[in-house]
């Protein structure tokens, strides 16, 4: 249950923060990278 809700959260985390680099950077490869770091810490 708990984890769940944690998967739930992280899961609209990465849609927000997607959504937030493709304001911020558009649709480039470089934006992909830094998500791709940003999951890995």
């Amino acid at each position: 249950m708990f984890f769940g809700a944690l998967y739930r959260y992280k899961t609209v985390h990465l849609l927000f923060y997607f959504i937030f680099l493709r304001m911020e950077y558009g649709s480039n490869a470089s934006s992909y990278i830094q998500l791709n770091s940003f999951w890995q810490k």
